[in-house]
């Protein structure tokens, strides 16, 4: 895909037709789509492809008929300039990077923000400041805020409670909790998030998956070393001496 990043000038996205069913996922999440031709012909919508949009606000084309080969024959045109009208003091930096809302940064690759979040910064990769991510920061892969004064960094976290923060990989806590989640360490994967550390508002911590072992002795056996916290089978705190 090619991706205009000078500034005043309209935004494009390509891709290559094979003559199979296509469904174009597209990196840009700034603004509506004005215009996409296959093959230099301009096609409408719902009659030629559908538009439906993800969660984080990316765009997914599906067309009716499959496009014919060709080297970038799709062309997918937005209907805003790099410097879009409605956004103050917003700075971005790399491919298909928008800072959408005001007085923010997007930079790295596929960083979006929304118009209503605001005073927020991202940097990384496939990074979403949604209408809540006021007073934000991102970094990383596939984070995503959706609650303001909130953090995020490394890889799959959704913080949706006000002021929470995530770090590690794919924390547990993705939607707004009734008790909320300021500080969660995740430990999860793609298939299964989870976390090592959790900390909310009412001061309750969670660590769901401490090793569990009889005693002291059977502690160091395992593989702890002194410092190190434990639960016996019945649920007590201990410490490796």
């Amino acid at each position: 895909m090619r991706f205009p990043r000078t500034s005043g000038v309209l935004l494009q996205e390509t891709a290559s037709g094979t003559g199979a069913a296509f469904s174009f996922v597209l990196d840009y999440r700034g603004t509506s789509i004005s215009e996409v031709t296959v093959g230099g012909v301009v096609k409408t919508s719902p009659t030629d492809y559908s538009v439906s949009t993800a969660s984080d606000g990316r765009k997914t084309i599906t067309f009716v008929v499959a496009p014919a080969s060709g080297t970038d024959n799709i062309v997918v045109k937005y209907g805003a300039a790099i410097n879009a009208v409605g956004t103050t003091n917003s700075f971005a930096w790399g491919y298909a990077c928008y800072p959408d809302g005001n007085f923010t940064f997007t930079g790295g690759y596929v960083v979006a923000s929304s118009n209503l979040s605001n005073y927020s910064f991202a940097y990384g990769r496939e990074l979403y400041l949604d209408d809540a991510g006021d007073f934000g920061a991102l970094f990383g892969f596939q984070n995503k805020l959706a609650a303001p004064y909130s953090f995020a960094a490394g890889r799959g976290h959704t913080v949706s409670d006000d002021y929470g923060a995530a770090v590690g990989k794919f924390s547990e806590y993705t939607t707004a909790q009734t008790d909320n989640v300021l500080f969660q360490v995740g430990r999860g994967s793609v298939a299964t998030a989870s976390n090592a550390f959790a900390a909310r508002a009412s001061g309750t911590l969670e660590a769901k998956y401490l090793a569990t072992y009889a005693n002291n002795i059977a502690a160091l056996a395992g593989g702890l070393v002194a410092g190190q916290i434990y639960k016996t089978a019945t649920g007590e705190l201990r410490i490796v001496v």
